[in-house]
């Protein structure tokens, strides 16, 4: 994930989003077909730690990363997806109460 962030991965591509928001995602594009997605294979627990360490998660602070998940537009697309796609369980507010929580706790990967 080395130089990766979570605002990189379809340049232009809108996926159902409204203007405003398509602007502020249009850096996002998906990886070629050479490299996979940085979660396939992972454990939580390495999620977990490729998350909390800035030399792979695009140098983000642990602030920078709630403030990421709290009001950048691609993750709140995340459950307003449009037609024929599945919203997440639950809903944007209770997510980022739960990183919130998660990053106030500690935070703590699970165990293996």
């Amino acid at each position: 994930m080395a130089g990766a962030s979570p605002e990189r991965g379809a340049q232009g591509a809108t996926h159902g989003l409204r203007a405003k928001e398509s602007q502020e995602t249009s850096i996002w594009q998906l990886p070629s077909a050479k490299m996979p997605l940085v979660f396939q294979g992972r454990t939580p627990r390495q999620l977990c730690r490729q998350l909390l360490d800035q030399k792979t998660n695009g140098g983000f602070s642990m602030a920078r990363l709630l403030e990421y998940v709290e009001h950048h537009a691609l993750v709140k697309w995340g459950w307003q997806p449009g037609d024929g796609r599945t919203k997440p369980p639950g809903n944007h507010a209770a997510f980022v109460e739960s990183v919130r929580d998660w990053m106030q706790e500690g935070p703590n990967c699970p165990a293996e």
